[in-house]
């Protein structure tokens, strides 16, 4: 524990809070009062408490002031910044301290009026002009979390360069302990919000075929509660069975079992009133990431982020007429599968692979001259189609994969069936993330203990490491990052990398066959000895 800092919240906090920190046990008191807040992979994701390693309303305070002197230092005549929220515990408070700081340092803050989801600020930043701007949320991390994400001018996540430079001048912001009194705020226009609704919806490529296709959807009392409902509505789409023990916010997620669309926990309230939706689609409590599960028989299939890719792009593919697109382009991560990038190599189109995290691809989008963006997408079940975002985008996603779902119910397929012919044509890919967590008092040693056992693997599963990638060392061309890639000979590769936002370690395999009982083999064969090292 920081002794220093700890005399000091206790010499300077109200009464009230003395009383809470009061009640903290050792544990908590080390982990509180550990080390000042950095930026991960997707800004500052911590739990909620009282001190300097956790989020509160003095941390973010001081946050916000070193990201307001990082705009003043750029020498923007007449900065504006976008700050939306969602649902979460403290997210409209930590929107509203950003806000009145940005006013006191003559930054003009645009400020949701209700929760919206992540998206939507990468949006409004775009269609306001403005400089940069602030999402309060924690993704998929439990309750007892929140976050700060920035963005900058262009609507992406900050690069590296701009993070590093908001961390110096949050660095030398000293904390203040006094509470913030609110001024009048400025609110996003509501016509940009319905604007972002009707373009989203101009996105659907099937507008003439019969829209009886039936979903579940839920939004796990996240921030796109009202969003994407609204937008199928828009599109036609009305046989949606909103998920009732989900379908409002609530910052505790008392009715979720699990706020992360890759656990089939995060199902089990939507498989309880699917009945027979042909779809069942879960979207994360910040509105970025979906997850989808497939009816097939008297059961639900779930599809992995790279098999849902692997058919959009297919579906994009033809539907987009790719011939007729001048330079199509389609961005993914170096640990996205293998999958998507087969089906794409067959119509032609151009696969460019980032550094994990959607701000790399946003910053790529940014940049974008003589493409034509068809998709971009990781994994971990993050999907955009069009450039008016610059993040990845559920609602997107969501109109997206119902429409192509609709598309293939019309000519009696479903999803699984159409994934299988892919399959028969192009091979088996088993292809999934594999997290290992540890403790926060772990992390640091036993983390770089299992990259290095990681490192030292010449050989797994009976089949030889051919050669590897080590991103952090390696010359690729991308920024240096702690991810070492290994390719196996002839069936594919495995890849490691830590969280950037929490302490776990995330193992990625890629296996493929012609025969699907033999690919599912080698890629259990591996995922064992995997689960040893990490043991």
């Amino acid at each position: 524990m920081n002794e220093i800092e700890y005399d000091k919240w206790r010499l300077n906090i109200c009464v009230e809070d003395k009383v809470i920190i009061n009640s903290y046990n050792k544990k908590t008191l080390s982990e509180n009062f550990a080390k000042n807040l950095n930026f991960g992979t997707a800004g500052i994701r911590a739990k909620l408490g009282l001190g300097n390693s956790v989020l509160n309303y003095i941390t973010i305070r001081r946050i916000a002031q070193g990201y307001a002197n990082y705009l003043k230092n750029l020498n923007i005549l007449n900065p504006e910044i976008v700050i939306g929220y969602d649902t979460r515990n403290k997210s409209e408070l930590f929107a509203k301290i950003t806000a009145q700081v940005m006013k006191d340092n003559n930054i003009k803050a645009y400020i949701s009026k209700d929760v919206i989801p992540t998206p939507i600020v990468s949006y409004c930043i775009l269609q306001y002009q403005a400089s940069g701007g602030v999402m309060i949320t924690a993704s998929h991390n439990p309750s007892n979390y929140n976050g700060y994400k920035i963005y900058n001018k262009y609507g992406s996540q900050l690069n590296l360069e701009e993070a590093n430079l908001v961390q110096e001048q949050i660095n030398l912001v000293q904390e203040q302990f006094s509470k913030l009194n609110f001024e009048k705020m400025n609110y996003i226009d509501l016509k940009i919000i319905n604007k972002y609704k009707n373009d989203v919806v101009k996105l659907s490529l099937n507008n003439t075929n019969k829209k009886e296709i039936n979903v579940t959807f839920s939004p796990i009392n996240g921030a796109s509660y009202k969003i994407i409902p609204e937008v199928l509505e828009l599109a036609n789409y009305n046989n949606i069975n909103v998920v009732k023990k989900q379908c409002l916010p609530d910052p505790n997620f008392a009715q979720a079992k699990s706020l992360n669309p890759e656990e089939i926990a995060a199902y089990e309230y939507a498989l309880e009133v699917a009945n027979k939706s042909d779809l069942i689609i879960v979207v994360d409590p910040d509105g970025d990431r979906l997850g989808v599960l497939v009816k097939t028989n008297d059961n639900y299939q779930a599809l992995t982020g790279n098999e849902l890719g692997a058919l959009l792009i297919d579906y994009l593919a033809n539907k987009l007429n790719i011939k007729t697109i001048n330079n199509p382009i389609i961005y993914n991560s170096i640990v996205t599968g293998e999958f998507g990038n087969i089906v794409a190599k067959k119509y032609g189109i151009e696969v460019v692979s980032t550094l994990t995290g959607f701000k790399f691809i946003g910053e790529k989008i940014a940049t974008l001259k003589n493409n034509t963006l068809i998709m971009a997408y990781e994994e971990s079940y993050g999907y955009l189609f069009n450039p008016m975002v610059r993040d990845k985008d559920a609602t997107q996603a969501t109109l997206m994969t119902i429409d192509m779902a609709n598309y293939y119910k019309n000519k009696d397929k479903t999803l699984i069936d159409k994934l299988v012919e892919l399959q028969e044509e192009h091979g088996y890919f088993i292809e999934k993330t594999c997290a290992y967590n540890f403790t926060t008092i772990q992390e640091k040693n036993i983390i770089q203990e299992k990259m290095l056992k990681f490192e030292q693997i010449i050989k797994i599963g009976g089949y030889k490491i051919t050669h590897e990638i080590n991103y952090a060392i390696d010359e690729t061309g991308l920024p240096k990052e702690e991810v070492i890639k290994k390719f196996i000979q002839d069936i594919g590769w495995i890849a490691i990398r830590p969280s950037g936002t929490e302490p776990k370690i995330k193992v990625y395999i890629s296996i493929k066959d012609k025969n699907e009982q033999r690919a599912l083999k080698n890629y259990q064969m591996i995922k064992k000895e995997i689960d040893i090292i990490m043991q």
